[in-house]
C-alpha cells in the first residue's frame, strides 16, 4: 500500500485508524564494518628538526627518524653500486604503534634528483621486494633480517612503508636502517652515515584512520554519545556488511556527533556488492566490485547527537555488503565524524507524509472542537 499525505489525511477525518508501515533496521551491534578513505593520500613529508632521515643512518640507535606523512613515507639512501641482498630495521625511542609493518623497496642507477620531503618518483625506479616486516615491541631494537629478492647492481635503493601498527599514529618512525650484500644480515653493510640520504613521502596509500576510542563500530552501538571519526574528512565513510545478507536497502539515516558541526557529512554516496568483504580496515575499500546504489545530498541539523531523519534510496538491488562514502562536509577542511548510522529496508513512506504527519492531526483536532 502507498501511504500519501491524503491517505493519511483521509482516514483520520473518517475517524478509522490506518498502519503507516515502517522501513526495518537493517544494521545492529556485531555486524562487520571497516573505516575507509576513497582518497589516495598525497605528498605530506614532514619531519622534524631533530628527527630526520640522517638519524636513521647514522649509527646511533638512540636517535631516530620520524615522518608525520605516515603510510607511504620512507627514504632513499645512495650507497654506490652494490647489490643489496638483505635488510635490518631498528624500532625508534617510543611509541611501539608508530612501527612500519610492511615495507616496498626499489633500486635505480639513476642520480638522485628527489628533493627532501619529495614524493621520491623524479627517477626510474625497479620495484625489488614487498613484504611484511614483523618489529619487536622493544624500543631501539633490530629487528629479524628480512631477504631481499635481488640479484642486480643499484647506486641507490628507496624503501617505502605501507603500513604501520597503529594506523591512528600521527607519524611513522624507526631509529636505523641497514642493507647488506648477504642474506640474513651478512656481508658487507652497505649503509653508513656519510650517505646521502632523503626523506619521501609516495602518493597512492590510503589516508584513512580514526583514533582508538572513535572506530566505526561505534555506529552500531546505540549511543549517541559514541562516535566515529576520520581523518581523511571528505571521502572518508565505512564498509559495513549486515548479519543479514542480500538485503534491498530503501533508507539510510545519520546522527550529528557530540561537537564540531563542520565535521558533519553534507553528501553521500552509498554502493552495494555481492560477496564478503574483501578490503582492509583504514583502506581505500577497492577491493570488492562495487555498484552505484545512490548519490545525494544531506541536510544534518546543528543540534549535537541527533538525526537527520530517513534519507529514501530508490530502485535499489539486493546486495551482501555497503560502502558508504560521505563526498562532502560542512566544512571541507575538517575532519569527518558521525555518531550513528543505519540503514532501512521495506517501505518507506514518502518524505511528504512524514512531513505533514503533524499537520494532519492538527487538521483532525480543529475539526473534532468544532463539531462538539
Amino acid at each position: 500500500m502507498k501511504v500519501t499525505y491524503f491517505s493519511i489525511l483521509s482516514s483520520l477525518l473518517a475517524g478509522t485508524t490506518l498502519v503507516v508501515p515502517a522501513a526495518t533496521p537493517l544494521l545492529s551491534v556485531g555486524d562487520s564494518i571497516i573505516a575507509i578513505d576513497t582518497d589516495p593520500s598525497e605528498n605530506d613529508s614532514n619531519f622534524p628538526g631533530g628527527e630526520p632521515p640522517t638519524a636513521a643512518i647514522d649509527g646511533d640507535p638512540g636517535t631516530k627518524y620520524l615522518n608525520f606523512g605516515r603510510t607511504g613515507t620512507g627514504l632513499i639512501v645512495t650507497t654506490g653500486s652494490s647489490i643489496a641482498k638483505s635488510l635490518t630495521v631498528t624500532t625508534g625511542g617510543d611509541a611501539e604503534g608508530r612501527d612500519p609493518t610492511s615495507y616496498q623497496v626499489y633500486g635505480t642507477n639513476d642520480a638522485i634528483t628527489s628533493a627532501n620531503n619529495s614524493d621520491g618518483l623524479a627517477e626510474s625506479w625497479t620495484l625489488l621486494d614487498t613484504g611484511s616486516l614483523s618489529l619487536p615491541s622493544d624500543r631501539n631494537t633490530a629487528g629479524a633480517a628480512v631477504n631481499l629478492t635481488n640479484s642486480s647492481a643499484y647506486s641507490s635503493y628507496k624503501i617505502v612503508f605501507p603500513t604501520m601498527k597503529d594506523i591512528s599514529q600521527n607519524s611513522i618512525q624507526f631509529s636505523e636502517i641497514q642493507f647488506y650484500d648477504g642474506p640474513d644480515a651478512t656481508g658487507n653493510a652497505l649503509v653508513t652515515p656519510a650517505n646521502p640520504v632523503v626523506a619521501i613521502d609516495q602518493p597512492g596509500f590510503p589516508s584513512s584512520r580514526y583514533p582508538g576510542g572513535e572506530s566505526p563500530g561505534n555506529l552500531l552501538d546505540g549511543d549517541g554519545a559514541s562516535k566515529y571519526l576520520n581523518f581523511g574528512g571528505i571521502n572518508s565513510g565505512f564498509i559495513v556488511e549486515p548479519s543479514i545478507l542480500g538485503s534491498t536497502v530503501t533508507a539510510l539515516e545519520v546522527w550529528t556527533a557530540n561537537d564540531a558541526s563542520g565535521r558533519d557529512p553534507a553528501a553521500f554516496e552509498i554502493y552495494g556488492a555481492l560477496g564478503a568483504m574483501l578490503s582492509d580496515d583504514n583502506s581505500l575499500g577497492n577491493q570488492e566490485a562495487w555498484t552505484l546504489i545512490a548519490a545525494d545530498s544531506l541536510s544534518l541539523p546543528e543540534e549535537r547527537m541527533a538525526s537527520g531523519g530517513l534519507v529514501p534510496i530508490a530502485g535499489a538491488d539486493p546486495y551482501d555488503i555497503y560502502k558508504v562514502v560521505f563526498t562532502d562536509l560542512k566544512n571541507p577542511n575538517d575532519i569527518f565524524q558521525i555518531s550513528e548510522f543505519q540503514l532501512y529496508t521495506g517501505v518507506v513512506p514518502e518524505p511528504t507524509t512524514t512531513a505533514t504527519l503533524a499537520m494532519s492531526f492538527g487538521l483532525l483536532a480543529l475539526r473534532r472542537r468544532r463539531q462538539s
